[in-house]
């Protein structure tokens, strides 16, 4: 029954005038691979083909590109028959940057609305900063660098990192063998270490794992 005062502290309060406020604009993060639809489409495919390379020459380079080439042919006659309305360039960007810089100073290359390749990292930097800056999609066939996606939303990966590849590993051995015992081999050397962290950091925090925690063995090599 009794009763407690508190004296409350007294405050001057001022309106305090904050001006203009200028709403931010809202920028779509574009995550969908969708383009607007036309008539026809322009899609570049940059291969380091070297057909009139005389110097830094590689056979393996080349043979690939070619197989590439004709696994694009193969792929694009599929597309054709479902309806795709497209002209594909193909560049040959020998094996330096020089043609590459020459490539895009192409008129044609502008009106481009996809570009594939190229293989080369320092090539591939390149081709990236212009297509961020004229609006083009672009795909990187092979495995890349993933700070190349950063800020960049017109860039896509086909080919998933090693970490990536490492924690999918770890979800299908939990989703398929999660009732078995998975011996997990810690590795000796540095560069592997990451990936042998994100497996056991995947497995072991997964969501979709109960009582497996204790059916994950560890050692050492």
């Amino acid at each position: 029954g009794q009763v407690l005062i508190i004296n409350v502290k007294s405050e001057n309060l001022e309106k305090v005038d904050f001006g203009v406020i200028n709403e931010q604009p809202f920028v779509k993060n574009d995550t969908l691979f969708v383009f607007d639809v036309k008539d026809e489409y322009n899609i570049a495919i940059l291969l380091p083909f070297q057909l009139d390379s005389t110097s830094n020459y590689s056979k393996y380079l080349s043979t690939l590109s070619a197989h590439f080439y004709m696994g694009a042919r193969m792929a694009l006659d599929s597309l054709d028959s479902q309806g795709l309305n497209a002209k594909v360039y193909f560049f040959d960007t020998n094996k330096d940057s020089t043609s590459v810089v020459n490539i895009l100073k192409d008129d044609i290359f502008s009106s481009m609305d996809l570009v594939i390749g190229p293989f080369n990292p320092n090539n591939i930097e390149l081709v990236s900063k212009y297509c961020k800056e004229n609006n083009i999609r672009m795909v990187l066939p092979i495995l890349s660098d993933q700070s190349l996606l950063k800020d960049n939303e017109f860039v896509y990966a086909s080919v998933a990192s090693n970490n990536t590849l490492m924690k999918q590993l770890a979800l299908y051995m939990l989703n398929n063998y999660g009732d078995d015992n998975i011996i997990l081999i810690k590795p000796n050397d540095v560069n592997s270490l990451p990936l042998y962290e994100d497996f056991r950091k995947t497995f072991l925090s997964s969501d979709s794992l109960e009582e497996n925690h204790y059916n994950l063995i560890e050692t050492k090599i």
